[in-house]
């Protein structure tokens, strides 16, 4: 617990102020933090064994990043699709279907969804905070509730350490953070919210039930594979996938109810 409580003193104002900052900064680290998780994903589902094709999935992630800005935005993923499909064509034999299968699906599943951080953050700064209040303070509650509480297992669950107490905690905890984040943003800002309390509350529910789906999808692809982490860089988190599998989902979910709003 204390090697968790340690790491987060670290990591978080680091997040919070790169952020603030936007723009490249913030590119730069979640490139940094996909190619990680990128690393930790293709390791875990290959066997630990590594295989030329995920290059293809570190080089595109690279450019994704630095296209991100830009109008060829969407054909970055059309790209890599295409030349993933030929480099299997072209070496079938040292290359199978399930090494072009997980090549794709990290691709999509890590630096796609991370980049929609970067995409929330340049139209609204009220939204981006949101992703991180709703995921990481439910993360927190789960944690908590579940830990010390927890007895009723979630019913057909691929995480067994899941409890309907903790999934309820965390839920009511996205909500109470997403009042007092209200609050504070109002009062350091200066400016108005583009959400009432209550929107800004429902906005906070959604985005914790879909960052607890993330917890247990990647919590899935653990049991599957038969690992407990996906890797060890954060102490009393795991790897960075670990740590960031609930904000993975819950970032592209904010984009669209942002968009929507």
């Amino acid at each position: 617990m204390i090697r968790r409580i340690v790491t987060l003193i670290v990591l978080l104002p680091t997040i919070v102020a790169v952020i603030v900052l936007g723009d490249m900064w913030l590119r730069g680290l979640l490139a940094a933090f996909s190619l990680l998780a990128l690393f930790e994903f293709y390791r875990a589902v290959s066997d630990g064994k590594g295989n030329k094709l995920h290059l293809v999935g570190y080089a595109f992630t690279v450019v994704y990043f630095l296209l991100i800005a830009s109008d060829f935005l969407t054909l970055v993923p059309i790209v890599f699709m295409i030349i993933v499909a030929c480099i299997t064509v072209m070496f079938y034999r040292k290359i199978d279907l399930k090494d072009c299968v997980i090549t794709i699906c990290g691709f999509f599943y890590i630096p796609v969804f991370f980049s929609f951080i970067y995409l929330v953050r340049e139209q609204s700064l009220f939204f981006v905070w949101l992703i991180f209040v709703s995921a990481s303070v439910s993360d927190t509650f789960g944690y908590l509730i579940g830990k010390n509480w927890g007895k009723h297992r979630l019913v057909n669950t691929a995480s067994p350490t899941k409890s309907i107490e903790g999934c309820v905690a965390g839920i009511v905890g996205a909500a109470i953070g997403g009042v007092i984040y209200y609050i504070i943003f109002i009062n350091i800002s200066g400016s108005p919210s583009p959400l009432t309390p209550l929107e800004t509350v429902a906005v906070s529910i959604i985005g914790a039930v879909f960052s607890q789906f993330g917890d247990i999808f990647a919590s899935a692809i653990k049991r599957y594979v038969g690992i407990k982490d996906f890797g060890q860089l954060l102490p009393g988190h795991g790897g960075v996938l670990d740590r960031f599998d609930g904000i993975l989902i819950t970032a592209p979910i904010i984009y669209m109810v942002m968009l929507w709003i």
